[in-house]
């Protein structure tokens, strides 16, 4: 359809406006993202004992150095082709970049093009020594592939420059006054003159224990043993790597049956097998044996590193949770389920009712390092109780527009102070676009109410209350 990645909001609805399909749009979040990339370099283990992220504020990029391995593989382009098929299997379309540096290797993944953008295996290999059919030369590619800023780029096309081999020709000292150290660093980087070393991610330590029953059991007391017992030498091995468990799976394997998988979840990471035994009591308790056990296995799916720090003698730190509170959490949870037992985050959202939405406090997603949204105004701005939805207001008593008095729930209120408008708006490509005027008003009696008048009907509507 012609969108492309840094095309603005507008441009791309503009295009699918064309076409009868919907453009979805979903806010970005950077740091969830290179979780996920995180995650998908760890898969790739499989191909490459060293992966690494590129250097960027949003890394989008994995980095893979398979120097020494690609003969386990039947050569370099048997093993593109499985690494291509590895994240399709996963929905995600790869273009790959084989170099003898990482910056050739970049620049080959991103000289992006029509023709290549159709095919379903986009690799490219970088020229070194003897040509193939397939190599490329570095220096006819862009210069938009050798990790520069868009300022830089920009200026160094203005001044007739369009591949990396127009840089060449020129004097190092002039390029480095004007353009500054990066793009001698980045053009070293690409051609091999300077090293350029990977950070690599360590593959997370995988946290299972099994055991082969000698004869089935069907008594719950004695699996319940077992599960003890095996927390012990779990919370044990955690400790050695200085992680605690977020999520487990006690999985328990039975005769001419359905295995039964048994899961619990954390708020914060722990070692302490009496408390994740009690986390499992609720879950052994409502299970139902359909056979005899005959093998029994305790996986810990997610965890993380393990917050240690020094206690205090007067201990005035309110920022930190109390492990009290956090215990309660993974209870409540334990007993009502994950989904019963929630917090507000905030969302990108100029709509109140959409400003925030609920997630779980245990086994949700891992808590971001910042927070995109930020309030859009004080807390004595806001009510403290906010209807879920907005109620029409009957009988209202205008005079030169402005809101007199108004009927609520069958009693009459006439307002003596007003505050406002603050106007929200919602984003102008949407086809059903949202003006409201919100004003803080306080009635006769006191109380304080959070009012909007909808600037397309005229309508007025109250949406909170304030304590």
């Amino acid at each position: 359809m012609g969108t492309r990645a840094g095309m603005t909001l507008a441009e791309a609805g503009a295009l699918v406006g064309r076409s009868r399909l919907r453009l979805q749009v979903e806010d970005f979040d950077g740091f969830e993202d290179q979780r996920v990339l995180e995650e998908l370099a760890s898969s790739c283990h499989r191909f490459a004992p060293t992966i690494g992220l590129e250097e960027a504020s949003y890394p989008e990029t994995l980095l893979l150095d398979i120097t020494g391995v690609t003969h386990l593989f039947d050569g370099e382009s048997s093993m593109c082709c499985q690494v291509v098929s590895h994240f399709q299997k996963q929905n995600l379309v790869a273009r790959l970049g084989v170099g003898k540096t990482v910056g050739a290797a970049w620049a080959l993944a991103h000289n992006w093009n029509t023709q290549t953008a159709e095919g379903d295996q986009s690799i490219e290999f970088i020229s070194s020594g003897a040509c193939s059919d397939r190599d490329v030369d570095i220096n006819v590619l862009p210069l938009r592939c050798l990790r520069l800023s868009e300022k830089c780029t920009g200026t160094l096309q203005r001044l007739g420059l369009r591949n990396i081999g127009d840089l060449l020709p020129l004097p190092r000292a002039d390029l480095q006054s004007r353009f500054g150290s990066q793009l001698l660093v980045r053009l070293d980087q690409a051609l091999g003159t300077q090293t350029e070393l990977i950070q690599p991610i360590q593959p997370p330590p995988k946290f299972l224990l099994r055991e082969t029953l000698e004869f089935p059991i069907g008594n719950h007391q004695m699996i319940a043993l077992i599960l003890e017992r095996l927390l012990q030498k779990m919370c044990q091995r955690l400790t050695k790597h200085a992680r605690g468990a977020l999520q487990l799976q006690f999985r328990i394997d039975c005769q001419d049956a359905e295995p039964i998988v048994l899961e619990v979840g954390c708020f914060r990471p722990s070692t302490d097998p009496e408390h994740l035994q009690m986390l499992f009591e609720t879950p052994l308790e409502k299970m139902r044996l359909p056979a005899d056990a005959i093998e029994i296995s305790l996986e810990v799916s997610r965890s993380d590193h393990l917050q240690l720090r020094q206690h205090k003698l007067f201990d005035t730190d309110s920022t930190r949770m109390s492990p009290h509170v956090a215990a309660l959490i993974d209870r409540m949870a334990g007993r009502l389920g994950r989904k019963a037992v929630v917090h507000a985050a905030l969302r990108s959202n100029p709509l109140p009712e959409n400003a925030f939405q609920y997630q779980p406090l245990v086994g949700g997603a891992k808590p971001r390092r910042a927070s995109q949204a930020t309030a859009p105004a004080t807390v004595l701005d806001r009510p403290f109780h906010v209807l879920d939805e907005p109620v029409v207001l009957g009988k209202c008593e205008l005079f030169d527009d402005t809101l007199h008095a108004f009927e609520y729930q069958g009693r009459r209120h006439h307002v003596s102070r007003r505050w406002g408008p603050e106007r929200l708006e919602t984003e102008w490509w949407q086809n059903r676009g949202v003006r409201r005027d919100y004003y803080r008003v306080e009635t006769a009696t006191g109380t304080r109410f959070w009012l909007f008048q909808d600037r397309r009907t005229r309508r007025w509507f109250l949406h909170g209350i304030f304590a």
